[in-house]
């Protein structure tokens, strides 16, 4: 079929590698398994070799004589496998009269709500969701926070700073380093304007722009020495976002699987 000038042929399937690879695992000659068959040599080296390809009639035996799963043969990815514990309870389950089957199938679906149950419950007592910020601090967005559209519910693990914070946010630039390296994430917890004191750590916007900085009496203060102080003066647009509590942990943070339960707990 020709669509714009191009021509689009079906994928052709390659067989001839994967019989020969077996044939010879299984320490065959291809002259054993034409016989087998009740096909000429040359007619199995025709198939290996992709000139032909084996009637479907013959791949069940095929299957057979050289050991080849059928999803080796078509290419496909190998099924899960039972394990030896599933085998055994699959074994017993089919001893079953379809009375205790009924009953086995509804204590096993009682064992799975509990499980369930207990692990939204593990879930829930261990995170408490943020609200994450895309935005950096010390990297300009001129967004006011209210409006900022790129956030999102950030699971935290309780204890310590998480439960004290409102937000986290990402930090960019090294102007608080060592304190706060670039790329790393930080606690904030709201604060109204005049709830701080000098020389606490605080997030604000300064003309638009995020910073994180210490707030002195004479301005906002870098850790880092290169970096000059910033004078604001009362007529300045600056806004207070809140205290910096310090770093986020490498491992304060949820994983992406307990994200997706977490999330599926939230849309519930």
């Amino acid at each position: 079929m020709e669509n714009n000038g191009t021509t689009h042929a079906k994928p052709r399937l390659q067989f001839g590698g994967i019989l020969r690879a077996y044939r010879q695992k299984a320490g065959l000659e291809q002259e054993e398994v034409g016989r087998t068959l009740g096909v000429s040599k040359h007619t199995v080296s025709n198939w290996e070799r992709d000139v032909a390809r084996p009637d479907v009639s013959y791949i069940p035996t095929l299957a057979r004589v050289l050991s080849m799963p059928l999803h080796a043969f078509f290419g496909m990815p190998e099924p899960e496998r039972l394990s030896k514990a599933e085998q055994e309870l699959l074994a017993d389950f089919r001893l079953l009269t379809p009375a205790y089957r009924s009953h086995a199938k509804a204590q096993v679906a009682a064992c799975v709500l509990l499980q369930t149950e207990a692990r939204a419950a593990s879930l829930r007592s261990t995170f408490r969701a943020l609200t994450g910020h895309e935005g950096t601090l010390a990297a300009g967005f001129d967004v006011p926070l209210e409006s900022e559209p790129n956030t999102y519910r950030a699971y935290v693990r309780r204890g310590g700073l998480a439960d004290r914070a409102d937000d986290i946010f990402p930090v960019n630039g090294q102007s608080m380093e060592p304190m706060f390296p670039d790329g790393s994430k930080v606690y904030v917890a709201r604060a109204e304007a005049g709830a701080v004191a000098y020389g606490e750590v605080i997030a604000c916007v300064v003309a638009g722009t995020p910073l994180v900085k210490r707030y002195e009496r004479d301005g906002l203060h870098s850790v880092n020495p290169l970096f000059p102080v910033i004078r604001v003066s009362e007529h300045d647009d600056m806004r207070l976002i809140g205290r910096v509590l310090g770093p986020v942990g490498e491992h304060d943070l949820a994983t992406e699987e307990e994200v997706r339960e977490l999330e599926a707990l939230a849309a519930e």
